[in-house]
C-alpha cells in the first residue's frame, strides 16, 4: 500500500487509494470513501495524496488522483488550503485553471 499506510487509520488508507484512482471529475467511489472517513483523517489523507502527486514530473496532462484531491478539498477547508497551495506551485497548465477557480469560488 505504500509508506503512507503505516501512519494512517484504515479508513484514511482506503480514502487515499480511492482518491488516487479517481480519473473523472465526479466519482461515486471517492465520494463514498470520503463519507465513510472520519473528518480527522482528511488532512493525513490529503497529505498522502499530495505526496504521491509530488512524484509526477510531467504536468502537461492531468494525472490520476488530481480530481480525487479536488473532491476532498471541497469537503474540508484545511484540505482546500493545502491543495490550492500545492497546485498553485506547479508549472501552470491549462487544465489547472478550472480546478483552482472552482475551489476559490470563481465562476
Amino acid at each position: 500500500m505504500g509508506s503512507f499506510g503505516t501512519v494512517m487509520s484504515g479508513a484514511a488508507q482506503k480514502l487515499v487509494l480511492a482518491l488516487l484512482k479517481q480519473t473523472q471529475r465526479i466519482s461515486q467511489a471517492s465520494t463514498k470513501a470520503i463519507e465513510e472517513t472520519p473528518p480527522d483523517d482528511y488532512m493525513p489523507a490529503m497529505d498522502a495524496v499530495l505526496e504521491k502527486l509530488r512524484q509526477i514530473g510531467d504536468w502537461s496532462k492531468r494525472p490520476d488522483g488530481i480530481y480525487g484531491a479536488r473532491l476532498l478539498a471541497e469537503k474540508d477547508v484545511r484540505c482546500k488550503a493545502t491543495f490550492l497551495d500545492f497546485i498553485k506551485h506547479l508549472p501552470p497548465e491549462r487544465w489547472m485553471k478550472p480546478i483552482i477557480e472552482e475551489l476559490e469560488g470563481a465562476k
